[in-house]
């Protein structure tokens, strides 16, 4: 009885997770575009989180119009991560350049849904344990 509790409550929460990140993303991050436009403390956290997860902008890479930063940048290193890259024309004297087509949005929740699930698993494991008892 408690098991089927466990994974009804866990498909549910998924779901939600799921619909409410990818209908209505948070009004506070839509607020700090476009990126180039952002206050500095928000472009340093977004510059950090590029450099991180190597992915460009918050929903897009475009969140940056035309002054895509450095983090978003193609390098050869990166090839041998496999990360996905676009090739992209940049207004500077229309040199081709390589830049990250990943957002950073998904990933992030993607990891916070991942560490709310662990989290889940260990609770609803002990407290199975402890119902045992």
């Amino acid at each position: 009885m408690a098991n089927f509790a466990v994974s009804d409550f866990h498909s549910s929460y998924v779901k939600c997770v799921k619909n409410r990140t990818d209908v209505h993303p948070n009004p506070t991050w839509r607020s700090r575009l476009p990126l180039d436009q952002a206050s500095d403390d928000t472009r340093q956290q977004v510059e950090a989180l590029q450099t991180t997860l190597h992915c460009c902008g918050l929903f897009s890479y475009s969140n940056w119009r035309d002054d895509i930063p450095q983090f978003c940048l193609y390098r050869q290193q990166d090839e041998l991560e496999e990360n996905f890259q676009h090739n992209f024309v940049l207004n500077l004297f229309w040199q081709k350049k390589s830049i990250f087509t990943q957002p950073c949005f998904p990933l992030i929740m993607e990891s916070v849904t991942t560490n709310a699930n662990v989290t889940l698993a260990v609770v609803f494991t002990l407290f199975a344990m402890l119902d045992k008892q």
